[in-house]
């Protein structure tokens, strides 16, 4: 490959076709570090759909010194991209015009669901009563006051009833 079909290639690097990547290939083995090549390399495998892009892909990245521009250069459609083109605007008027900081406006119609809205936000307490039936006390098994008793001597710092306890707790 010819140093002036090289620069073509960078100057248009969409123009590249499959009968490029030998000459391409040949010059990545000379100038192995060179990352110009090995990206319009990249770049070609990527239009030719070739196998090898993807372990390319990595060589490439591993040279490349900004890998976000490396992406952008790859993932680039064509030039006409770059070209300025004119967008058409859609000018759309707003039906109403917000006024920031200005009070809201009711109608008497929205009134009601207003009221209806305050309702729903007032909470009731809740009644605490401790008016239980004595269906519902709970009495505490013979097991449980056995734990109670032993949890009310180990803080005790007497290590002799801790033991006696301790054997009553277990028969």
């Amino acid at each position: 490959m010819q140093s002036s079909q090289f620069i073509k290639h960078i100057r248009n690097p969409h123009n590249i076709h499959k009968e490029d990547l030998f000459g391409l290939n040949n010059l990545c083995q000379e100038y192995p570090y060179c990352a110009s090549l090995h990206k319009l390399r990249l770049k070609a495998l990527k239009q030719a759909g070739s196998e090898k892009y993807n372990n390319e892909l990595k060589m490439t990245a591993a040279i490349s010194g900004n890998r976000t521009l490396l992406f952008e250069y790859i993932t680039q459609n064509s030039i006409s991209s770059h070209k300025n083109e004119f967008v058409k605007q859609i000018i759309t008027k707003p039906k109403e015009i917000l006024q920031l900081g200005k009070p809201l406006k009711f109608d008497k119609s929205e009134k009601h669901s207003f009221n209806e809205w305050l309702k729903l936000t007032h909470f009731k307490p809740i009644d605490r009563n401790d008016n239980l039936d004595e269906k519902t006390k709970l009495k505490p098994t013979q097991k449980q006051l056995k734990l109670l008793t032993l949890l009310r001597h180990l803080k005790t710092k007497n290590y002799q009833k801790r033991i006696l306890f301790s054997n009553y707790l277990c028969t």
